[in-house]
């Protein structure tokens, strides 16, 4: 997956904070929302790294949550 499409994505979860619909990340990542399903999987894969859920399809996959203190801890990132 393209990095521009993956650092779309967080920043779109990140300006709604944590939580947006499966849908419109996809849309904001260039992705056409029909596929915004697999899209988010692929994102998940990419942001659980040792099973961490950095990144969660919930609401019956219409909505992902990001748990923005796990990525933070997960990629030792500051702030």
């Amino acid at each position: 997956m393209p990095t521009e499409r993956v650092a779309a994505a967080l920043t779109a979860l990140l300006e709604a904070g944590g939580t947006l619909a499966t849908a419109v990340v996809a849309e904001r990542a260039g992705e056409h929302p029909a596929r915004a399903t697999g899209f988010a999987t692929v994102l998940q894969r990419v942001f659980n790294v040792d099973n961490y859920p950095v990144l969660a399809l919930i609401d019956s996959g219409r909505t992902l949550r990001l748990e923005q203190t796990l990525l933070r801890e997960q990629f030792g990132l500051r702030g």
